[in-house]
């Protein structure tokens, strides 16, 4: 099981570009190459438990890799184990409080809490410089889907954001969107 959850993530990282924060990844070419290694929070684990796993058995899977509980990510449910992420008391070394808790049956997995970052950088004229001009994919006419019957160009399939906004309807100020887009 273990195995089979450790292929997946690595599957998805490969598929997500996210490879790069193992420090194993392959070399990106020489302008995106990143040589920092990967990092992770000093002294916090990521921990999950087997589905079922009671309040003891995490007490005492904590107690054998002499961590406590920080913070409960995730609730277990049925079918899911619960997720912790634990603190490692001063000087105790991550890799054997890791094997410690993996140790224990209720532990399904326990990892270094990681620092995910994104290799994006803003766009460079060649030979470097300062960025180029970011595209104004709206006027140029490379975002279809948000023009409408009424707008230039005009788009019938399109979601009318053109005309919404021509009109000077552009939402409300109580209300918040966030989009997170990493290109998957």
């Amino acid at each position: 099981m273990r195995r089979a959850l450790t292929l997946l993530c690595l599957a998805a990282l490969a598929v997500s570009g996210a490879a790069a924060v193992t420090p194993a990844a392959a070399a990106a070419p020489a302008e995106r190459a990143d040589t920092s290694a990967a990092r992770a929070v000093p002294d916090e684990l990521v921990v999950g438990y087997v589905a079922g796993a009671t309040t003891g058995e995490r007490d005492r899977a904590r107690g054998k890799g002499s961590v406590r509980l920080a913070e409960r990510v995730v609730a277990g449910k049925a079918g899911r184990g619960e997720v912790e992420l634990v603190r490692l008391p001063q000087g105790k070394n991550r890799d054997l409080a890791i094997a410690e808790l993996q140790g224990d049956p209720s532990v399904a997995y326990a990892e270094p809490n990681w620092v995910y970052t994104t290799g994006a950088r803003p766009n460079r004229k060649p030979g470097g410089g300062t960025p180029a001009p970011v595209p104004d994919y709206f006027s140029n006419g490379s975002l279809w889907g948000m023009y409408g019957d009424a707008s230039a160009p005009a788009n019938q399939f399109g979601s009318q954001a053109a005309e919404a906004w021509a009109t000077g309807t552009t939402g409300s100020a109580a209300v918040y969107v966030g989009v997170i887009d990493e290109g998957i």
